[in-house]
């Protein structure tokens, strides 16, 4: 009986202190594969890419947008998929230039994760409820990740493949958005 109860106890402390590794190398392999998507353009659960693909692609295969709306600010129009938890940032030419993955699994990947992974970030930026971390990772492709502001090492909310020239209008004489 001491021997069972022993073993147990030993296993259930080779089961606590494994956790936060095996929580470390779930945030590692998704981040090598966020990395990894975001160099073509794409984000977890799309196939479809920021730069390449449009959103009359995407409406042939997934259907309607559940919504859309018009971002001024953001220069274009985002259309929300509720079900594949995706937004497609698009331009007036119907390009994709932002992807964004609301993927559950984000909430495994704690800020300190993602600037362990990517390093220090070659933009960042706060609003009063969030914090926003940007990497590029082409010459044309920028992966940004958003955190709530909460907390010192808060898990991700989501995040996107931005392609900056999507934003650009020429015929505005507008530059378009870097970040």
């Amino acid at each position: 009986m001491k021997k069972r109860l022993l073993t147990l106890l030993v296993a259930a402390a080779l089961v606590l202190t494994a956790v936060p590794a095996l929580a470390e190398a779930n945030a590692k392999a998704l981040l090598k594969s966020i990395s990894k998507l975001a160099g073509k353009g794409r984000v977890l659960n799309a196939s479809y890419a920021a730069g390449e693909d449009t959103i009359d692609a995407v409406e042939a295969d997934w259907g309607a947008a559940d919504k859309s709306d018009y971002v001024a600010s953001a220069k274009g129009t985002y259309y929300t998929y509720d079900k594949e938890k995706v937004v497609f940032g698009v331009n007036k030419g119907m390009q994709i230039f932002e992807v964004r993955s609301y993927d559950a699994r984000l909430s495994k990947i704690r800020l300190q994760d993602v600037t362990a992974y990517f390093g220090e970030p070659d933009h960042l930026t706060r609003s009063k409820t969030e914090l926003f971390i940007s990497y590029r990772i082409t010459d044309d492709l920028n992966v940004k990740f958003v955190f709530p502001r909460v907390g010192k090492n808060p898990a991700v909310s989501h995040y996107c493949v931005f392609y900056p020239a999507g934003t650009v209008n020429m015929m505005a004489d507008d530059p378009g958005r870097k970040w």
